[in-house]
């Protein structure tokens, strides 16, 4: 940094969470500090912005690689999950989030770690991250997380993802996914790795045909289920919609 720079690391993670918090860019989150906070007297004796700009902060970000803002991540995020886990916040069964989200892209699709999407707001590009967090207790944690690539294999990612959040958790793990995840690989990494799970069935033909023999609800059967070399068997329950009777839910 030239001499006459005055902000330090902590101002630059100020504008960075700034930004985090108002779901904003970078730009829109220096200007909106620096209009709150009063301008401070720099080394030539001029007033200065005491928050660095966009572009500064946006320099300083490119200076550090993937690979090094994971393993910051991850640290923190150890030290956090490591006190919750001391007081023993996550006991008896807790219910924890799988989901992959997919942050749009509009760029050179040539990029690591751009992977192709259904489209969303114009694009069938974007990047993508599974993450485990606890969701139906009073405390929201993200208990694991991992950025997504073509090389990688999403099975078993999320293996290594629901192993990585059982260390926090004090209590029985059970894992809530959507429909994304109805699949023999996906299932069959769900029951290797030994929790409870539930996920919406999507209603393909054969469970449509289950649906139109049903006479009495709930109903619970037995699912097999086959792709490729996977093949697992799982219970399949049939519920009514409790204000549209004539709308049926598979789980």
């Amino acid at each position: 940094m030239h001499h006459n720079y005055t902000g330090g690391t902590e101002d630059v993670l100020d504008v960075v969470l700034e930004a985090t918090i108002r779901n904003s860019c970078i730009e829109d989150a220096s200007n909106s500090l620096n209009l709150r906070k009063p301008k401070i007297v720099g080394k030539s004796g001029d007033e200065v912005e005491s928050v660095p700009n966009g572009d500064t902060v946006l320099r300083r970000i490119k200076k550090v690689s993937t690979a090094e803002w994971m393993e910051k991540f991850l640290k923190c995020n150890h030290e956090l999950l490591k006190a919750i886990k001391k007081v023993r916040v996550l006991t008896g069964i807790v219910w924890c989030a799988l989901d992959i989200t997919s942050w749009m892209y509009y760029g050179d699709t040539s990029i690591s770690g751009v992977m192709g999407t259904q489209r969303q707001k114009g694009s069938t590009y974007a990047f993508k991250y599974m993450t485990v967090c606890v969701t139906a207790q009073r405390e929201h944690v993200t208990v694991a997380g991992s950025y997504m690539n073509q090389l990688m294999n999403p099975q078993k990612l999320m293996k290594e993802l629901i192993l990585k959040s059982s260390k926090y958790i004090t209590g029985k793990m059970g894992v809530l996914c959507d429909r994304e995840f109805f699949t023999a690989g996906y299932i069959k990494a769900l029951y290797e790795s030994n929790v409870k799970f539930l996920m919406p069935a999507r209603k393909n033909a054969r469970i449509k045909k289950i649906i139109k023999k049903t006479k009495k609800y709930p109903r619970v059967v037995k699912y097999p289920m086959s792709q490729g070399k996977n093949k697992v068997e799982f219970w399949l329950f049939l519920v009514k919609n409790k204000k549209k009777k004539d709308k049926i839910h598979a789980f």
